[in-house]
């Protein structure tokens, strides 16, 4: 239902899932992987995006017990970033569809960081890439905090 990708699309999303050496992971399950996102806003670094393992291209396909487990999940690591980015607050966004902003054509949540003051709103259009060390430097903080409230 309203799906947009094009004939023969080729998913990074279903790449970064497919790949057992994918560094800037912080979880995965059966249903469900997160990992670093690739980019950032200036005072934003650490992103989170969740997506289904199986290729569900937007929310309008989304299973509604894997809705329910992605915000499950969001909830989760939303507490891990509070704690191990020292973060003020998070943000949470999920788009569809081209007008809506969707890039890349699989089902997305990100979780991101918030500061007080970070202009993340009036940076929108100042998105970046984040160098590799510093997604692995929050990949590794995530994936240590989730260890800690594990145990």
């Amino acid at each position: 239902m309203y799906n947009h990708e094009p004939e023969n699309y080729t998913c990074p999303f279903c790449i970064y899932v497919s790949d057992s050496k994918f560094k800037y992971l912080v979880y995965k399950d059966d249903y469900l992987s997160a990992f670093i996102s690739s980019a950032m806003w200036p005072h934003n670094p650490g992103i989170v995006i969740i997506i289904p393992n199986k290729h569900i291209e937007n929310i309008y396909d989304m299973p509604d017990s894997l809705l329910a487990e992605t915000h499950i999940l969001a909830k989760k690591l939303a507490l891990a970033m509070k704690i191990a980015y020292r973060c003020h607050g998070v943000s949470i966004r999920q788009h569809n569809e081209p007008a809506g902003n969707q890039e890349v054509m699989h089902y997305h949540f990100q979780i991101i960081p918030r500061y007080n003051n970070d202009d993340l709103y009036i940076n929108h259009r100042k998105k970046s890439d984040i160098l590799n060390d510093e997604r692995l430097r929050f990949a590794s903080l995530l994936k240590e905090q989730l260890k800690s409230d594990a145990n």
